[in-house]
């Protein structure tokens, strides 16, 4: 019982998260809209601008990565010094792994589409 209400917390925190980054990211296009507009905007634009070249460059590192990981247990099941149960263990850590690289590129092109 207690780990369903874990995992619950834990997709609401998820959610928490997501609704934020989008919030983020809307207010960014409309400041960057109305920066033209209002001179004095260009500081607090600057702003979000070094955020979300953070955000993406941190992505970018993270899916990096997560491939150079991935082509490690490609290297290591090729060369057949592993045991079938290690095998399929690296065959499921592959599979998380990129799922977790989709859910990156998804998350790159969602902030480099409506930035710029």
């Amino acid at each position: 019982m207690e780990i369903a209400v874990k995992d619950n917390l834990v997709y609401q925190l998820e959610c928490e998260i997501n609704n934020r980054k989008q919030l983020l990211l809307q207010n960014f296009e409309l400041l960057k809209k109305n920066q033209m507009e209002n001179g004095m905007l260009g500081e607090v634009y600057d702003e979000y601008q070094s955020y979300y070249n953070y955000i993406i460059k941190m992505n970018e590192d993270k899916k990096i990565l997560l491939e150079n990981l991935n082509k490690y247990l490609d290297e290591l099941i090729l060369g057949n010094q592993l045991t079938e149960e290690e095998i399929m263990s690296n065959k499921i850590q592959q599979k998380q792994i990129l799922s977790q690289l989709d859910n990156i590129r998804d998350e790159l092109n969602q902030i480099v589409g409506k930035v710029e």
